[in-house]
């Protein structure tokens, strides 16, 4: 479905609001994605990549060609790959997708992925950190949106304006304008809009039910309540009542708009909090799992490995380099 919208000062009055924001707020892995693969264990063939962008820039454009295998890695930043010819096939979280020329490929903050493609092969990759996109409200209040669907067919949805973007600032990368960057990044959050949008109205579409559009932004307010609150006790009952719901009606309308239980979001929410808190201090695994809403260690290492495929201990080895008897 085509979605039509000004493309022009909307968007540069969003660009003011979201510089402003910046100044002082860039943060790495705000919402990281996890999706769960319980039977894919890459902890012997996985890698950290510290990304170092382009002269202390915030977002990379490159062009290379594909190598003709890159092995399974993940890293903070979020990444869109374009492949610009076709026999391009890539691996997110133990799930390859074949890939043609002009579909379009998100990786997100935490997705393990790796590359299998015909050497030479060329695709326009952006890598960027997600605070460019967490610091403004709209894409927090409906990140979940993203995590659905990993690949956008060219023959689908909003396909064709999604690439169409991505080859302006394909073309904004090559010119010599002296606000090349900030006109990137302008297209940048043109991109996820409309993505974000063709996302939602699919969603809608799915469930059947034009009376559910009235109904998505209490379920993003439960979101945000959930991904705050997370550390906490939260049941089904708390959420339901807090935004007008019986607890029966809104499980069944949080699937429909979720694509996921909510304790299985709940789970998300509290894996994404320990990986932050594993990334950033240097707190005992106990601790992370208490202070990431999980009630014993073992129900936080045992989730924490069917979610990443990895142990909470593992994970931060790979972060950060330590050696192993550095970890507790």
């Amino acid at each position: 479905m085509h979605l039509l919208f000004d493309r022009g000062c909307h968007f540069h009055c969003l660009l003011y609001r979201v510089t402003l924001s910046l100044v002082n707020s860039i943060r790495y892995g705000l919402e990281v994605a996890t999706t769960p693969a319980p039977c894919y264990n890459p902890l012997m063939n996985t890698n950290f990549e510290r990304l170092t962008l382009e002269r202390n820039h915030l977002i990379n454009v490159s062009e290379a060609a594909a190598p003709s295998s890159f092995p399974p890695h993940w890293h903070q930043e979020l990444e869109i790959i374009a492949p610009l010819q076709n026999a391009y096939h890539l691996e997110i979280n133990g799930v390859w997708h074949a890939l043609e020329r002009d579909d379009i490929a998100l990786v997100l903050p935490g997705d393990i992925h790796a590359i299998a493609s015909r050497e030479g092969r060329p695709s326009l990759v952006l890598q960027f950190p997600p605070a460019l996109l967490t610091v403004l409200y709209d894409f927090r209040h409906y990140w979940s949106l993203f995590k659905q669907q990993p690949i956008t067919r060219a023959d689908l949805g909003a396909a064709r304006l999604l690439m169409e973007t991505l080859m302006e600032i394909q073309a904004i990368y090559h010119s010599d304008h002296i606000f090349k960057e900030a006109l990137i990044y302008s297209k940048l959050l043109e991109f996820f809009t409309i993505l974000g949008q063709d996302l939602l109205v699919n969603s809608r579409a799915v469930a059947g039910s034009a009376s559910l559009q009235a109904h998505t932004s209490k379920i993003a307010e439960a979101c945000s309540y959930i991904a705050e609150h997370c550390h906490e006790v939260i049941t089904l009952e708390d959420i339901a009542s807090k935004i007008g719901y019986s607890k029966f009606y809104f499980s069944r309308l949080f699937c429909v708009c979720t694509n996921m239980s909510l304790p299985r979001f709940v789970t998300q929410a509290r894996l994404r909090r320990a990986e932050d808190l594993l990334a950033e201090k240097d707190l005992p695994v106990i601790d992370v799992a208490l202070q990431s809403g999980f009630g014993s260690i073992s129900t936080f290492n045992r989730l924490f490995k069917q979610y990443k495929g990895i142990s909470p201990s593992d994970f931060r080895r790979l972060y950060d380099g330590r050696p192993r008897d550095s970890v507790r």
